[in-house]
């Protein structure tokens, strides 16, 4: 939306947006509670869409509670962590195989254990004590984690920012070509689309401090 909006239109927006959320949301809510809580996931791609999912849930719960024109940042922020969400959620769902689910699984596995290893440096640098639960999961897994790491991305390195390799704005591009008619049906445009402007904008609500005390005029998400 442009920021030559009225402040009208943008409280209208914005309305709009709460009262989506919360239909949203209590639909997820009953889904969870009539249905998904009671499947016994049958392999790991079913675990991880269940785990997606929830972290969905999770959000839109949240996004249910933010109608005030000063929660845009933490708007922006779910709104950010909803398309990176449904992004591998089309993966792993289009995937024949448990060939993504596994990827995906040990990436976060790999963030973990490169979260903790470098917790585990500064500290020793600072000469403190480490939690014995992080020493434990570095000591044991340390191994396995670089074999994997090495088996699905060809380096013993954590492989990046996305699992995939590949940037946001090209995983963003291939979920088009797997369900563009169902993202129209939704969004009324292509995930492309919203990734180059609502996305890109969010971006900016997020890390732009020059103009913030400017934003809560023309905020319409």
């Amino acid at each position: 939306m442009s920021y030559e909006t009225s402040i009208e239109e943008a409280e209208d927006t914005a309305e709009k947006g709460f009262q989506c959320a919360g239909f949203i949301s209590q639909f997820m809510k009953n889904r969870w509670e009539n249905s998904l809580k009671h499947i016994e996931p049958k392999n790991l791609k079913q675990t991880i869409l269940i785990g997606l999912w929830q972290r969905a849930y999770c959000w839109l719960q949240t996004l249910a509670k933010l109608n005030k024109t000063a929660d845009f940042q933490a708007i922006a922020t779910a709104s950010r962590a909803l398309l990176e969400i449904y992004v591998d959620m089309v993966f792993i769902h289009f995937d024949k195989t448990n060939e993504k689910a596994d990827k995906l699984y040990w990436w976060h596995q790999s963030e973990k254990f490169k979260a903790f290893d470098m917790q585990i440096e500064f500290e020793r640098k600072k000469n403190l004590v480490s939690d014995s639960s992080i020493v434990n999961f570095i000591n044991e897994n340390k191994v396995g984690i670089e074999q994997n790491r090495l088996r699905i991305w060809g380096t013993k390195n954590h492989p990046g920012d996305r699992w995939t390799r590949k940037s946001l704005e090209n995983d963003v591009k291939e979920v088009d070509e797997l369900c563009l008619s169902e993202t129209e049906k939704f969004l009324g445009n292509s995930l492309e689309h919203y990734y180059a402007t609502e996305y890109r904008r969010s971006i900016w609500d997020i890390h732009s401090g020059i103009t913030s005390k400017h934003q809560t005029k023309y905020f319409a998400v």
